[in-house]
């Protein structure tokens, strides 16, 4: 229960945020991203693990060129990987639940008005895992709770209509933490990547 209440806490800064930033240049909406997410294992053959997530995000930019962003979203990440075995390859798939806040500091090409606006981003994104499965095994209390990483992207904010945009970009997360714990039998660092395409609807409390 206490990862819902963090959740809910966390939603709730959001909207007090957003209604603080009225008026001003804030755009908030839903966030959707599909994608390839990978464990880092340099004895392993990745293959494809499809890396869904889904929340809230909100842009603050009073500035024409530059801002700074905040999602809140639930992702699926983890790794789908073979071994080479004695009597052939060895399947392993990982998947990990976070809750995930990717923060970005934004900069807008183009000019107010202009009906596509072109950007670059990059920031730190902060995780806490909420569910682990090895082979559709439970392996939670292999993983550590708190993930870090970087992510940097390219993408573009196209106007739909009035105060709202339709936000596309295509993101690179690498993690920076180590997401297995260390045991006996576990002596490397695991790091989590992911490729992902971004979509989002995001509505304007102002017509710039």
């Amino acid at each position: 229960m206490k990862n819902y209440y963090n959740v809910i806490l966390i939603l709730l800064l959001i909207i007090v945020t957003s209604q603080k930033l009225s008026g001003q240049y804030v755009t908030f909406g839903r966030a959707f991203s599909f994608g390839d997410a990978f464990i880092s294992d340099k004895d392993v053959t990745h293959g494809f693990l499809l890396s869904l997530t889904g929340g809230l995000s909100i842009t603050y930019a009073d500035n024409e060129h530059y801002g700074f962003a905040a999602d809140v979203v639930y992702a699926t990440e983890g790794s789908n990987s073979k071994t080479a075995g004695v009597a052939g390859d060895i399947q392993n798939k990982i998947k990990l639940g976070y809750i995930r806040i990717p923060f970005k500091y934004i900069r807008f090409l183009g000019e107010y008005g202009d009906p596509i606006r072109p950007k670059i981003f990059v920031g730190p994104s902060f995780g806490y895992l909420v569910s682990a499965e090895t082979n559709k095994e439970n392996t939670k209390a292999e993983f550590n709770k708190f993930d870090m990483g970087l992510h940097i992207g390219v993408g573009a904010n196209k106007i739909i209509c009035d105060r709202i945009w339709l936000n596309t970009d295509i993101t690179y997360t690498q993690g920076i933490l180590d997401v297995t714990k260390q045991t006996q039998n576990n002596k490397e660092i695991n790091l989590n990547g992911s490729v992902r395409l971004n979509i989002s609807l995001l509505l304007g409390t102002n017509r710039k």
